[in-house]
């Protein structure tokens, strides 16, 4: 039988998204809880700190599948994107630009680092309530200047992220992007936390 992706829809203000993945992410409090390892989770969790051409060619083709399962929903992107990582002035990490970089090829569309971290954020993990996270990443991204006619290109584009814990940093990489113009985000993440 054929997984279906997850999919999570979320709204910030005004804003509505909704976020797919191909399946759950169950993170290490939630391992250590119930004494199961998820393999599918530790890869992802494996894959965070330290680049390895193995953990890109792992998740491209899940991500590639994934959407080819959604496609006929959502827009068609012209570029993908990715989240820089949370401290200012940060890139994202290898693993992530790795599969962006390869889905887009796959996607003939193009991948641009277009996302800057304006100021460290703690991770959603470290802080406590929704109040607290969207305080934490409120006015935390910026379209990088020598993007945004590029950018402008397009009305629709896609993001990628590792996990999806909150989404509340996907939320406000979609605001800076509709800020600019763009009509349509499609975020995509390998996993969305449990």
């Amino acid at each position: 039988m054929e997984s279906q992706p997850i999919y999570y829809p979320q709204f910030y203000g005004d804003l509505k998204q909704v976020v797919f993945a191909p399946q759950l992410y169950i993170n290490t409090k939630q391992t250590r809880e119930t004494g199961k390892k998820d393999p599918y989770s530790q890869k992802i969790y494996f894959s965070k700190p330290k680049w390895k051409e193995n953990h890109t060619n792992y998740f491209v083709p899940k991500m590639i599948d994934l959407f080819e399962k959604i496609k006929s929903n959502v827009p068609k992107p012209k570029f993908i994107l990715t989240l820089p990582s949370h401290e200012k002035d940060s890139k994202c990490s290898q693993t992530m630009v790795g599969v962006a970089q390869k889905l887009a090829t796959h996607l003939k569309i193009e991948y641009v680092d277009a996302l800057d971290r304006c100021k460290t954020i703690k991770k959603s993990t470290d802080t406590e309530t929704v109040e607290e996270r969207l305080k934490n990443v409120k006015d935390s991204l910026k379209v990088n200047n020598k993007f945004v006619e590029k950018l402008k290109q397009s009305d629709n584009v896609l993001i990628l992220d590792d996990v999806k814990t909150t989404g509340i940093s996907m939320m406000e990489a979609t605001k800076v992007l509709k800020e600019i113009g763009i009509k349509s985000v499609t975020c995509l993440a390998f996993g969305i936390n449990a």
